[in-house]
């Protein structure tokens, strides 16, 4: 490591400069997975059973990162994506669903990552920083950067 570098955070420190929006119609998911995400560090700022109320709200909340179900009642993820890209264009968008079958959708939607449910205890932390990291890519105007954020090299 450059010792202009910084050393990387690791990720719970991370984690508490993050603001993230929930979006499930499962009360549930939206329970479990703030909690877990409050240990780790997140900033919970909004979560909400439906993508209609969320799509109204998300200006006002300011999140840095969307987590998103894909099969919801009313305004499915899949088509939530898009309008949240569009509204938000730097906004870091991680799709989730049970069906791993569906992450090539979510992509093709305009999320950044996608997060099989069954595997939250290992994958959503990191999906979570690697979609931050592409939308301050975005924000920045630099090219997509594969990996994790923790990754990139410092200049």
């Amino acid at each position: 490591m450059n010792d202009a570098c910084p050393a990387p955070p690791r990720p719970q420190e991370a984690s508490k400069h993050l603001a993230l929006l929930l979006v499930d119609d499962s009360p549930h998911v939206l329970r479990d997975a703030t909690s877990f995400l409050r240990k780790l560090g997140v900033t919970v700022v909004g979560s909400f059973e439906d993508a209609i109320t969320a799509l109204a709200e998300v200006r006002a909340l300011a999140p840095d990162v969307a987590l998103v179900d894909l099969r919801m009642h009313g305004l499915p993820g899949l088509e939530a994506i898009p309008r949240l890209r569009e509204m938000m264009p730097d906004l870091g968008i991680v799709a989730m669903s049970l069906t791993p079958g569906y992450r090539r959708a979510a992509m093709a939607a305009g999320a950044d990552e996608f997060v099989d449910k069954a595997s939250f205890d290992t994958e959503l932390l990191p999906a979570i920083h690697r979609a931050a990291d592409a939308a301050a890519r975005r924000h920045q105007n630099l090219p997509p950067t594969p990996g994790r954020a923790e990754a990139i090299p410092c200049s």
